[in-house]
């Protein structure tokens, strides 16, 4: 396989992934299993829907429920002179029950104008966003800002009937789901009340008390502009507050800012920011499936690692569906099965029309 790697010392010779490198979704997605992913390094979306709704489920890579079972002290007694053949894992226990586990963040949901419909979703990889092709010509797009500690959606040409912010546990139909041990468990089995959920004018939040004083919220902001709507999106965590700050304060000042910024401003920082990314270095590959798998893989570390955020936990950190439960959360696990996925299907569909040619 011939394989050429821009030099390092070099200019930057690479434009981006091409347009025949996105990946365009066929509606209705169900499922946010199939949705397209959008992170920042510590905001992630999962941008989805059918018939005339559309969906981004909500998460932050920060957010976890790291308490241990047993003696708060455990880490003091078990060493490691505490192996021994009998016992060759002495901290094991300690993470088996419902925590650790990866917190939820909820999932927004936008009732479109009736007889509107979802005809397809595409992830442009060089931009980093999602869009969202309506009938009759009306669009959405979404991307999670690579400059700013928010997602923005915009919706051209249909109208946003409703609004709500779905807590974590509630299914696209409405119906409460119940968590397994083995999915990290639904808030309720970690012990949390239930959230609080607002609204007032074209805001609404979802605060969700968590253990050892930790809280988090997630906020969207709404404003229309003749055929054209705007939202932006957050989470924000106790830990972003300053000294008596109000989370809810905190989390309304984002979504607000975002909106008072000028638009194209915006969206051209985020541009600039993954522009200079994808010109770091390139790859090119002979075979093109091969190529949109490298390319696609390459943007998910982009999407899944920031300076400033935690390291890449793993995809899902960043992107999963914060209304769905039944997820495995250990870290690393999605995203290696992800690239070893992708990648192992190119592959095996490369040499299989090689070997037919």
């Amino acid at each position: 396989m011939n394989a050429s790697l821009a030099s390092a010392g070099a200019a930057p010779e690479n434009g981006g992934p091409a347009a025949a490198d996105n990946t365009a979704i066929q509606a209705p997605v169900s499922s946010w299993e199939d949705a397209v992913p959008l992170a920042n390094g510590l905001l992630g979306g999962l941008f989805w829907g059918e018939a005339n709704t559309l969906r981004l489920s909500l998460d932050r890579g920060d957010l976890w429920d790291e308490r241990t079972h047993g003696d708060p002290d455990w880490w003091r007694k078990n060493p490691w002179s505490a192996i021994t053949e009998d016992n060759p894992d002495p901290w094991g226990g300690y993470y088996q029950g419902t925590t650790p586990a990866k917190l939820p963040s909820g999932r927004l949901e936008l009732i479109l104008t009736a007889g509107t419909t979802v005809e397809t979703f595409e992830l442009r990889l060089a931009e980093a966003e999602g869009i969202a092709t309506l009938a009759g010509g009306a669009s959405a797009r979404a991307f999670a800002s690579a400059t700013s500690p928010v997602l923005m959606l915009s919706i051209q040409g249909a109208a946003v009937e409703s609004l709500n912010l779905v807590p974590a546990g509630t299914a696209p139909g409405g119906e409460d789901q119940f968590a397994s041990a083995h999915s990290g468990g639904a808030v309720a089995a970690l012990g949390y009340p239930a959230p609080v959920l607002g609204n007032a004018a074209d805001l609404r939040w979802c605060a969700q008390e968590a253990a050892d004083g930790f809280s988090y919220c997630a906020a969207v902001a709404m404003e229309r502009t003749g055929t054209q709507t705007r939202l932006a999106v957050t989470v924000v965590t106790s830990g972003d507050c300053a000294p008596n700050q109000d989370l809810l304060a905190l989390a309304h000042e984002r979504c607000r800012e975002a909106l008072a910024a000028d638009a194209q401003e915006l969206e051209l920082a985020h541009r600039h920011w993954w522009r200079e990314f994808w010109t770091q270095s390139s790859v090119s590959l002979p075979h093109p499936q091969l190529q949109r798998n490298y390319q696609f893989t390459r943007y998910l570390y982009g999407a899944g690692s920031r300076k400033g955020a935690p390291p890449v936990p793993h995809i899902p950190g960043v992107a999963r569906d914060g209304a769905d439960f039944f997820l495995e959360v250990r870290r690393g696990d999605v995203l290696t099965a992800t690239f070893d996925r992708t990648s192992g299907q190119a592959a095996h569909k490369a040499a299989r029309e090689a070997a037919m040619a």
